[in-house]
């Protein structure tokens, strides 16, 4: 049986608007669904008594892969964390790859000094893990890190005053439940950064001076004149360490129970 150009394009022309058509409705179920999870996710926040303040929270990127939008602040206790604008790329499904993008910086307003505690800029990208805890409980935290929970971070690159630091590697929660983990780093600018911090009183003469003298050790220039040092970034017992260098002692974080223990569920 023959048929006629006219019927297929017309043919073809209606099976294109109806794959069109299919793909449009799922996306937007799929960016309904994640916008559901979000607020389930601050509102379990809240009951964490995590206070999220939010300025802008959309999800833009159709026809691609859904970009969520968010700027505003975090607070818990005393603690303020001022977001500017935060974009994370994903399905936000299990094992697919999530990015997330804080292009004009973080900080932490109170209690700590914002001059230090506070990035430039970040970029992450990674693969959401299998499994995550239901809510940040201790006892969802807890059963997360006895089954092997983890945050597989295949490229990371932060900018601090003059420092950049690009890595790789593993995240998890330790036997007390506190960030821990480990990523193979590379870092351009430390020297500036190190007399920055010197000069702001963040750092005295002589751990300045051992600072640079080890990662100057460590160092190594290209071709092209940039220096730069390879070394491991590790997170263990609440301390950051730059290879053999210990950074910062970081606080305790303390997670609300969902039951408390000894008292009846």
């Amino acid at each position: 049986m023959n048929i006629s150009p006219n019927r297929l394009i017309i043919a073809t022309g209606a099976s294109l608007l109806l794959v069109f058509l299919v793909y449009t409705a799922l996306w937007f179920w799929m960016t309904k669904q994640i916008r559901v999870e979000i607020d389930r996710f601050i509102s379990e926040a809240q009951k964490e008594e995590i206070t999220v303040v939010t300025r802008i929270l959309e999800i833009r990127g159709y026809p691609f892969t859904p970009k969520i939008l968010f700027s505003g602040r975090l607070s818990k206790d005393d603690t303020v964390i001022e977001v500017p604008e935060l974009l994370v790329q994903s399905l936000l499904l299990p094992n697919k790859p999530i990015k997330i993008y804080a292009l004009q910086g973080l900080s932490i307003l109170e209690p700590a000094d914002t001059a230090i505690w506070s990035l430039d800029s970040l970029r992450i990208d990674g693969i959401i893990p299998k499994t995550l805890p239901p809510a940040l409980f201790h006892e969802d935290l807890s059963v997360w890190k006895e089954t092997g929970g983890n945050i597989q971070v295949d490229h990371i690159e932060l900018k601090k005053q003059d420092l950049t630091l690009t890595g790789a590697g593993t995240l998890f929660l330790d036997d007390t439940l506190q960030p821990a983990g480990e990523l193979s780093t590379r870092m351009t600018g430390y020297l500036d950064f190190l007399f920055w911090l010197q000069q702001n009183g963040y750092v005295e003469t002589r751990e300045a001076l051992l600072a640079t003298t080890v990662l100057t050790g460590l160092s190594r220039t290209d071709k092209n004149g940039e220096t730069s040092v390879n070394a491991d970034l590790t997170l263990q017992n609440r301390t950051l360490f730059v290879g053999p260098l210990r950074v910062v002692k970081l606080p305790m974080i303390v997670w609300n129970w969902r039951h408390q223990p000894g008292r009846p569920q």
